[in-house]
């Protein structure tokens, strides 16, 4: 769901976003209340400029590269948690109200390019989870096994694989199909010394080197 809004108050979209945390907590914690009537949400605030216009039934709409701007910076967010752009941090980071109660990161949209957000963190806030985003953990250089290195070495997460994929190969000049089957939580990952492409197939805070198999593409 996407809100726009026209009022010009410096934070009312912070108040709306605030509020709207709060609602889903107060929501979530009430008495008799079934697990599957439960919800968290998240929410990405930005600001920019877009257009008014007519829908297809008449109706005052807006649309724009503002609305898709926002969806990223959504995307970024976990449940219970506020995400906003630069140009509303630019705009909150000096005033009394929200002094010191954003976590800046760069996060890294679908297209691989990266974005600077900021999460709102401020524990005066009743529901709201100050937790690091997993997007953001996602995109953290790992210390990881590299084939070619032989040794443990830093690497750029480039994917995350949360689907079946099979990789075929040729193996020491043989016509022979290697399938590699990627299961949930499997990485791609860059060695920041060679440039070596390394699948790693281990849920992401369960691994070694010794015991879970690294696969290096090319090979080597």
């Amino acid at each position: 769901m996407c809100i726009g809004i026209l009022k010009d108050v410096f934070d009312i979209h912070m108040q709306i976003a605030t509020g709207l945390i709060i609602a889903a907590r107060v929501w979530s914690n009430g008495e008799n209340l079934p697990e599957s009537y439960k919800y968290e949400i998240r929410i990405g605030v930005h600001q920019g400029a877009d257009l008014m216009v007519q829908d297809v039934n008449g109706k005052d709409n807006l649309c724009g590269a503002a609305i898709n701007d926002t969806q990223r910076i959504m995307s970024q967010a976990d449940g219970q948690q506020i995400i906003v752009s630069k140009s509303v941090f630019d705009v909150l980071k000096a005033t009394d109200d929200y002094i010191g109660h954003f976590r800046g990161f760069t996060a890294r949209n679908k297209h691989g390019e990266d974005i600077p957000v900021f999460q709102y963190i401020n524990p005066k806030c009743i529901g709201l989870s100050t937790k690091e985003p997993q997007s953001y953990l996602d995109n953290q250089p790992l210390n990881s096994h590299c084939r070619k290195c032989k040794t443990t070495t830093k690497q750029r997460v480039l994917h995350s694989r949360r689907d079946y994929y099979t990789d075929k190969r040729n193996k020491n000049d043989k016509e022979d199909d290697i399938g590699v089957e990627c299961v949930e939580n499997s990485h791609m990952l860059e060695c920041e010394n060679c440039q070596r492409i390394n699948f790693r197939f281990a849920p992401w805070n369960d691994w070694t080197p010794e015991d879970n198999p690294v696969y290096t593409y090319p090979p080597t």
